[in-house]
Parts: structure tokens; sequence; C-alpha cells
């Protein structure tokens, strides 16, 4: 395997953006790259630029896969990747010439590195870097630093892009579509937790995140909560994988379950009554979230967020009126 490093990028219906995205990996200053398209059963012509950029540079290599989500799009990168490491590119994101030749040079800052670790290029990883780093180049952080930083809302968080993996088994869980690159890295950190383990965290900016706004709707839109619900799912897996003797951790992550707790019971009241039936309750698991937020109520108080807080509040003593409220806001403030 020599150092190679094997880039995976998964793609659906990303023509606009994939030659940029392509156009940045092909120009690493790192060379010794394998980079695998995965292309998700796109219906525009990404597969045509994914073949066109494989015939340029051969290195390239292109699976044509029907549409199966993302997680299933990387594990099948990952199980056809011959790297000794497993980097991640999304195709409407671009990275800048050093990026892996960076992550690469993190893994010989330490013995037992596990992690190579870069920011994303906005100015608020400046800043976190920075403090994160103590103004230094790099930083290093235990196995219990790392899932610190790791599971802060404002941290490291749970990207896999602007990380380098070491070639392992671990695979993405394939029932999880929100939320499912921060349960893996948690999983990929316990892998090595036997171990004196280091991450390696590099003060610079390298990735480029192009958001896509419509995964940021409206989060009470009564056909999109499911997308909550899957988070949901995700966290659940995330405590069961947590480390023992970490009681701050978990506190973190059931007040993570408490809030999508109640995004999603709020969701629930948004649906008009009739659909509120039998059905929609057992397939929407609303009994089970129900249970969860009552269950993890009491973990408001490391909460920091007043509105948040009052939130909590309205839902255990007035839950059905809660989504009335919320809308009356929602429509209050978007005329004024």
């Amino acid at each position: 395997m020599n150092n190679m490093i094997s880039v995976i990028i998964p793609i659906y219906n990303s023509e606009k953006t994939l030659p940029r995205c392509l156009d940045s990996v092909i120009t690493q200053t790192y060379q010794n790259l394998e980079i695998i398209l995965i292309n998700d059963g796109s219906t525009d012509s990404s597969l045509d630029t994914c073949i066109l950029f494989a015939e340029r540079d051969s290195r390239i290599k292109v699976i044509d896969s029907r549409n199966q989500g993302v997680s299933k799009a990387r594990n099948l990168g990952m199980d056809t990747a011959n790297g000794e490491y497993f980097g991640f590119v999304d195709s409407d994101d671009w990275i800048e010439p050093e990026f892996f030749e960076t992550l690469f040079n993190g893994f010989k800052m330490g013995n037992n590195s596990c992690l190579s670790v870069v920011g994303v290029a906005t100015d608020s990883w400046k800043q976190y870097l920075n403090i994160l780093c103590n103004n230094e180049l790099h930083c290093t952080l235990s196995y219990e630093e790392a899932i610190d930083e790791i599971t802060k809302t404002n941290g490291l968080r749970g990207y896999l892009c602007n990380k380098l993996f070491h070639r392992t088994d671990i695979r993405l869980n394939e029932s999880i579509s929100v939320c499912e690159d921060l349960e893996f890295n948690i999983r990929y950190l316990s892998f090595f937790k036997t171990k004196p383990i280091r991450v390696v965290v590099q003060n610079f900016c390298l990735y480029h995140y192009c958001s896509n706004n419509l995964a940021h709707s409206y989060e009470y839109n009564r056909y999109g909560f499911l997308r909550q619900q899957t988070a949901y799912l995700a966290y659940h897996e995330i405590l069961e994988n947590l480390p023992d003797g970490m009681d701050f951790l978990h506190d973190r992550i059931k007040l993570h379950i408490l809030r999508l707790s109640y995004t999603i019971l709020v969701a629930w009241y948004f649906i008009p009554k009739n659909e509120r039936n039998d059905d929609n309750f057992e397939k929407y698991k609303i009994k089970m979230v129900q249970d969860n937020f009552n269950q993890y109520y009491r973990y408001n108080k490391y909460e920091t967020n007043i509105k948040w807080r009052s939130k909590f509040l309205l839902m255990k003593v007035f839950p059905v009126f809660v989504p009335k409220l919320l809308l009356f806001n929602h429509r209050f403030f978007a005329t004024h």
C-alpha cells in the first residue's frame, strides 16, 4: 500500500460542483492517491464527468451504483479501497492543494497517532483551532480529549471530510442517514482506545464546505422531521459506544437526545390531527420519543440557552400548544 491514501467521493446529482471538486483532488501536492468515485444513482451528467476525469487520470476509479444513500456509497468505497489510509471528500466541496499532504504529515507528528485532523475554511474554525492549539501549528489530543472535542457542538465535530483515518474494517451504519459521520468517528476512536492513542490536530483550515440549504429547511416541516428522528437514533447509538467514566460526556449526549426528542414531538404535533393516528404513532415511534423526553428532561439543567430551556418546559407542561406558539412566532418574525 506504500502510504497510499484512498480518497472516497460519493456522488449524487453533482454535475455543477463535481468538476471543481475533482480538479482540487487530482492537483494535490500529495500524489500517492487512489481516487474512488462512487456514482450513487445520479440522474444528471455526474457519471459522464466521472468517466471523463478517469480518462485523464489513471488514479481514478469509477463505481456506478444504484442510489442507496451516502453511507452505503462510502462503505462501498472503503470496501473497494487499496490504500493504507482513508480520506473523504464530498462532491459539492473542494480542498486546498496541500490538504492531503498536511493530513498525512499529521501521522508523523507523534507515536500511536490514529487520526489526523485539519479545519474547515471558515473564520469560526480559525478561531477555534487557534484556541485549541494555543496558537501553535498543531496540537495532540488523548482519546478522552478527542472524544470530548468531537462531540462538542462547536468543537472538532464528527465530520469525515476534514480527517484522515487509518484503514480499518469499521464501516458506517447504513441505517443512519443523519449524524452517521459522528457515530462512525466515535466507534473508530473506540477501536483504538486500548492503546495510548493520539489525535493530531493541525492549525490549518484547508477544507471548503459548500452548505446545502435544502438540508437546513424549517425544522418543523411535517414532511421533513424524519431527518431529526434519524439523528435521534444516531445519538442513541453514540451513547452506547461512549467510554465509561466520562459522566460529563454522557450528559452532553443525553442533552442532545433531549433536544432531538423535543424537535420530533413538535413535528408530530404539527401534523394534522387526522394524520396523528395509531399507525403513524407506531411508525414514528412517538411513544419511545415521549418516554425519552421525560427520561432525559432532567438534563435540561446543562442547557445554557434559556430559549431551549423554556421550550423544554413548555413541552413538558403544555405539549399540544407548543407547535401553535412556535408557528405564531415563526410567522410573526417572518413579517416583521
